[in-house]
């Protein structure tokens, strides 16, 4: 079972170069351990990486507002359809008993034998009542 190699080098200490020029052994080997390290990638920039994090919260923060105002706008959307709901019952409600008075009338007209004539707006609505459909 093989281990993990340990990739870290410490700084070379004293000179980094000969008297000639050319890097040191200490100096080679540690360019060498960090090329392998790095896997001879580019690295990342920190700064860039925050500054992108940042914007990303931000752009989030900015679609989480929008969201929360469309949310509450449509809750009183929501109450709003309701009311007008309630409002719809009760004129319904009110609607058909109306009707259940009219449709009394009708049976009234009807069992004393008054005769709808042809312009009594109200014969014409008993005889309306007395042939709708059940």
């Amino acid at each position: 079972m093989s281990t993990p190699r340990d990739f870290n080098y410490p700084l070379p200490t004293g000179r980094i170069v000969n008297a000639d020029g050319t890097p040191t052994l200490q100096e080679q080997a540690f360019r060498r351990r960090l090329w392998e390290r790095t896997g001879s990638a580019p690295g990342t920039d920190v700064a860039y990486i925050a500054q992108q994090c940042d914007l990303a919260s931000m752009t989030a923060e900015r679609a989480a507002a929008t969201a929360l105002a469309a949310l509450k706008q449509a809750a009183e959307v929501l109450d709003m359809a309701q009311l007008a709901l309630a409002r719809a019952s009760a004129v319904e409600a009110a609607t058909r008993k109306c009707l259940e008075r009219c449709e009394e009338i009708a049976i009234l007209s009807a069992t004393t034998g008054a005769q709808p004539r042809a312009g009594n707006s109200e014969g014409l609505m008993i005889q309306a009542i007395m042939t709708r459909p059940r």
